[in-house]
């Protein structure tokens, strides 16, 4: 049938229409999971930076007006102040640090939303550009092709922003709030009452997007984050863990040298580098045929004694550390022992190839999506 102005065709036997409709709902559904975030999150955090640093002179006050007395008041207060003050400032420096990752969360959300925004725009420029054509064979493939460009590219939007929200993520959890950070010693460590509520991520939405997953590839998978034999979790992002450190800057170069080394996959370094201390070489920037270690994009973690029952267990568990931060490190994919995860459960097998190394017995190759060189 001939296309109007501004009117997509159908072919016999699959409604172009229909499939633009779907892309567009698929395509908007993504870009709602961006919200519409404030111009600042810095709001209530920022005004509890003065109320807690005024409590901490207080209580400092207070301690000094009782250093005179005698009795067991004057004792009691001094015990009670000598932990309080210090924990008060603690927590006015964790409000302080979490008011500017609150705006940086609301800043990067934003973005996201203006990306996400112009790729529906983009879509629908598409669309208005070739329905014209759309009565033809070449016509309408010229359509879909723009129209699944479009699709990936969201869900690079997405991607791009979901490693983002783990990175924030984990500086938030890093933070010493509650018992996780000011300790027992202190006043308001588990039990008081004080302790910081989970705090949910700017793109936690994220994780529905099933409807880009089915038309652009399968979607996200982790694997458990627990060490085998039910030893507690891998690299959680709590207080202190290695993974946030990693993504503050707080870790030392890890075994790899990192010369070349793409921003994602120096993180990845450190990480394992300080998971695993037994781990004594970490291969990286080399030629080969495959775009992943010349450009900085992978990892070569050798297993000492791969060929053990300890070896083995040893390159489970960095598996499982890189699987359950994934996202916080920006990992794509790995190989170990002739199977590449992507997710959660058994490895997709490969074929293969010679010998350990080839098969990736003798250890953990670790894909990671770069971010961008970074100065070492």
């Amino acid at each position: 049938m001939s296309g109007r102005p501004g009117e997509v065709a159908d072919t016999g036997f699959v409604s172009v229409g229909a499939v633009v409709a779907q892309v567009g709902e698929v395509l908007g559904r993504a870009h709602s999971l961006f919200g519409d975030p404030p111009a600042s999150g810095q709001g209530p955090a920022a005004g509890s930076v003065m109320k807690l640093s005024g409590a901490g002179d207080l209580v400092r006050s207070g301690q000094a007006q009782m250093a005179p007395l005698s009795g067991q008041l004057a004792t009691n207060y001094s015990t009670f102040a000598g932990g309080a003050g210090p924990a008060l400032d603690t927590l006015a420096g964790n409000d302080r640090a979490l008011s500017t990752q609150l705006d940086d969360a609301a800043r990067s959300d934003r973005t996201g939303r203006t990306s996400s925004g112009g790729v529906v725009n983009g879509a629908a420029a598409d669309t208005n550009g070739l329905a014209p054509f759309t009565n033809t064979p070449a016509g309408q493939k010229a359509l879909l092709v723009a129209l699944r460009q479009r699709v990936a590219q969201q869900q690079q939007v997405v991607q791009a922003y979901k490693t983002r929200d783990a990175q924030m993520a984990a500086m938030l959890r890093s933070m010493a709030y509650g018992g996780g950070g000011a300790g027992s010693g202190s006043p308001f460590g588990g039990g008081s009452g004080l302790s910081m509520p989970q705090m949910g991520s700017p793109l936690s939405g994220l994780q529905g997007l099933s409807g880009l997953s089915g038309l652009g590839g399968s979607g996200t998978r982790l694997l458990s984050s627990t060490r085998p034999g039910g030893r507690g979790p891998l690299g959680a992002l709590d207080a202190g863990s290695i993974v946030a450190r990693a993504i503050q800057g707080q870790l030392p170069p890890g075994k790899a040298p990192e010369n070349g080394l793409q921003k994602f996959s120096v993180l990845t370094n450190r990480a394992v580098s300080a998971a695993f201390p037994q781990i004594r070489e970490i291969g990286g920037v080399r030629a080969d045929s495959l775009k992943w270690h010349p450009n900085g994009l992978a990892l070569d973690v050798m297993i000492p004694n791969w060929n053990t029952p300890q070896g083995k267990a040893l390159g489970d568990e960095v598996l499982s550390f890189v699987m359950a931060n994934k996202e916080a490190l920006g990992v794509d994919h790995a190989i170990w022992r002739q199977a590449t995860y992507y997710g959660p459960g058994g490895g997709e097998p490969m074929g293969g190839r010679g010998g350990a190394t080839a098969n990736h017995f003798d250890h953990v190759h670790i894909a990671t999506k770069g971010g961008g060189y970074v100065r070492t």
